[in-house]
């Protein structure tokens, strides 16, 4: 679907293209050495002005770097190890912008860029609870499954250069971006729940809320959900190698 959805955000774009020399599309190099795979399709709307729509794909697998993680943590409890084992993230993005340019030539030279992005991440998630079984105390995984979703606008300021008139070197110095996030994490759990283990459960969840996120869980004896919501923001800065055509 994702794809598909690549190509509905870009056909407006491309539909414009008439002309040779008013279209760019990159591939962002520092994005791939994280996992993701990030694309953009820029369109010259006049000698300093261009729209670009870029989509960031992140594939759902382990965290990055777990190993540096755990020696960063320098924590050798099993069920924090296993914690980080057992998480999977991915996510995607797309970021409509304008960029208004400042130098000579179509595209070219120094730009600012307000932009707008959404994004989604996917997670699972293991959420430890103490169970008794036998007279003996143990702790079992729920393992939370969801995601979050982002809203927010901000600006970036770059510099895009040509070699040979037709590839592109587009330098993101520095931009930033804040908003809004919403998201909802469920987990399933068979055998149900005692009262103690639910409890048990509550506290772990409870945990999981930091200021400034506001999070609302519910737990049942064979369910158990969290909401989130809070503020958002992030920073770019990166470079992409591109065509113009």
């Amino acid at each position: 679907m994702r794809p598909i959805l690549l190509c509905c955000c870009l056909f407006p774009l491309l539909a414009l293209a008439q002309f040779k020399g008013k279209n760019v599309f990159k591939v962002n190099l520092g994005s791939l050495a994280f996992g993701n795979y990030h694309v953009t399709y820029e369109r010259g709307l006049s000698r300093k002005v261009s729209l670009s729509l870029s989509y960031r794909h992140m594939p759902v697998g382990g965290l990055l770097y777990k190993e540096e993680i755990k020696k960063y943590i320098d924590n050798n409890d099993p069920n924090v190890i296993n914690t980080i084992e057992q998480t999977t993230t991915g996510n995607f993005a797309i970021t409509p912008e304008l960029r208004i340019y400042t130098g000579a030539g179509r595209m070219r030279g120094l730009y600012i860029a307000p932009y707008f992005r959404y994004a989604k991440f996917d997670a699972s998630i293991p959420a430890r609870y103490n169970s008794t079984v036998a007279g003996v105390q143990i702790e079992k995984n729920a393992i939370m499954q969801g995601s979050i979703q982002s809203y927010s606008g901000g600006v970036m300021i770059g510099v895009q250069r040509y070699i040979a008139k037709r590839i592109a070197v587009d330098i993101w110095i520095i931009g930033g971006h804040y908003g809004i996030s919403t998201g909802q994490m469920n987990a399933v759990i068979d055998p149900p729940m005692t009262t103690a283990e639910q409890q048990s459960l509550q506290n772990t969840l409870n945990g999981l809320a930091t200021d400034p996120f506001k999070t609302h869980t519910t737990i049942t004896a064979t369910t158990a959900s969290m909401k989130i919501e809070g503020p958002w923001g992030g920073v770019r800065s990166g470079i992409s190698l591109g065509f113009r055509f």
